[in-house]
């Protein structure tokens, strides 16, 4: 019990000490060096980590998404969902007016999908050209409606469910895209860089 009270009253004296004046102006020191903007506070400092991770998690910055990559992802899906087994009922309904076949017509995209990548390549699946057979005419139409299904009721699902970097530019884009293909004529140039003014 005497240890116990020695123990208590020396910490009862220890408290009432003043600290020695170099000693709280070493506190002092390092409080002020702490706070400085070189060093800042630990919760400072988790506000910069956590907004520096935020913007490598972010999406592209606006503007930056290529125009050759965003009609390459289009290209690319057009023809994949054209193939694909949610376009059976529809190239049912529309290839049944005319004299071709669903194989007809996937045998043609087929033989193509590997080429399809930029403008060029897409506007050739579109437009019916004068040295075009009645068969090819058919086929290009049925792709024109096909990629007009896909654009008004699947390209939302797909660019949401999908790898690409930019998504609201894709959404953006979507609109330009089925104004071309419903007027593959005009399906020539498009802007480098897709911007929101653009839409």
């Amino acid at each position: 019990m005497r240890f116990l009270k020695n123990k208590i009253a020396r910490a009862k004296n220890y408290a009432t000490e003043a600290s020695p004046p170099s000693r709280k102006k070493n506190k002092q020191r390092q409080k002020a060096s702490n706070n400085s903007p070189d060093h800042p506070s630990p919760i400072t400092t988790n506000l910069i980590i956590n907004k520096a991770s935020y913007q490598l998690v972010g999406t592209t910055p606006k503007g930056a998404t290529s125009c050759k990559n965003i009609m390459k992802n289009y290209s690319r899906a057009l023809v994949k969902f054209a193939m694909s087994k949610f376009a059976i009922p529809y190239l049912n309904d529309m290839v049944s007016k005319t004299s071709a076949t669903v194989q007809d017509f996937r045998h043609f995209l087929k033989e193509r999908r590997s080429r399809i990548n930029c403008i060029k390549s897409l506007r050739e699946l579109l437009l019916v050209e004068s040295y075009d057979n009645e068969r090819v005419m058919i086929i290009k139409g049925v792709f024109q409606q096909i990629s007009e299904v896909f654009l008004k009721y699947f390209s939302v699902n797909w660019i949401f469910s999908s790898k690409v970097s930019d998504k609201l530019a894709h959404l953006k884009y979507r609109y330009k895209m089925l104004r071309r293909i419903q007027n593959p004529q005009s399906f020539q140039n498009l802007p480098d860089n897709v911007k929101e003014e653009d839409f």
